[in-house]
């Protein structure tokens, strides 16, 4: 079986089983659904410190879970911080990515996982109890996302020549990049229907979430890179780790988050 072919069976039975969750089970185990996820990118980004699964990626995730307990048991926490912390720590992973040429320190490495995953958990988990438009935000942007990674992967195998950022991902190129952005764009536009959104609006979420998503995925290749790790984790067949998936939704939740705010389209129970 190719590689290829053992990935599009995977992706499959994924987002089967995460649509049935999203929209057919009980929200709660949507939101433990999601929950587990982060949990278990948390647990693959330790691997990138180069913790052992004991002690150190259990102590990591165990802060982590903390941490999650604690804002769980105060949803009328604002949103906001989150958004912020989010905000600057893709501004530096982009930076990051422009100009890195060394290893970076283990400390880093160990709290910019916290950082980038946290305030990700925390947004999808507000989304997703926000009520019945929820379940459509988030498959929204998965579907955003998913579209921007497919038509990347593909355009660039049929196009690329000009690579976008070999030190980081040689695989990816400017050609990519463009499919990518160009796909994700149609996605939106197809799906705003579910939330009555105008085409421009459609039409610029999906490049710009597009867009941030690229960045999560050079920043999670820029860390295996350092970490000399080819995938995040083995947990997927053909595709890795959990966190090798979701690494461009993780990094377009706040983004997305802020323009469903602009468009007039987040849920009043989400305090931001």
């Amino acid at each position: 079986m190719s590689t290829l072919t053992l990935r599009i069976i995977t992706a499959v039975i994924l987002a089967g089983g995460f649509l049935a969750v999203l929209f057919f089970a009980p929200v709660i185990y949507a939101a433990a659904f999601l929950s587990l996820a982060l949990l278990i990118a948390i647990v693959e980004w330790a691997g990138f410190v180069g913790w052992r699964p004991w002690p150190g990626r259990t102590i990591y995730a165990l802060v982590a879970v903390a941490a999650m307990l604690v804002s769980w048991q105060q949803p009328e926490l604002p949103l906001l911080p989150a958004l912020i912390v989010a905000a600057v720590m893709w501004t530096l992973a982009l930076v990051a990515l422009l100009l890195w040429t060394r290893g970076i320190a283990k400390p880093v490495v160990m709290i910019s996982g916290l950082l980038f995953l946290l305030p990700a958990w925390l947004t999808a988990e507000r989304l997703i109890l926000a009520g019945s438009d929820g379940p459509v935000l988030l498959f929204l942007l998965f579907w955003v996302v998913a579209a921007a990674d497919i038509g990347a992967y593909f355009t660039g195998k049929a196009l690329g020549k000009h690579k976008l950022l070999p030190r980081v991902s040689p695989g990816k190129s400017v050609e990519g990049l463009v499919g990518g952005l160009i796909s994700a764009a149609i996605a939106a536009c197809l799906g705003h229907y579910l939330l009555d959104w105008t085409l421009s609006q459609a039409a610029f979420l999906g490049v710009s979430v597009g867009m941030v998503s690229v960045v999560g995925d050079l920043t999670v290749s820029l860390f295996k890179r350092n970490a000399g790790l080819k995938d995040s984790g083995k947990i997927l067949p053909g595709h890795g780790g959990v966190l090798d998936r979701i690494d461009g939704v993780i990094a377009a939740l706040p983004l997305y988050t802020v323009l469903l705010w602009w468009f007039g389209k987040l849920p009043p129970l989400i305090a931001v």
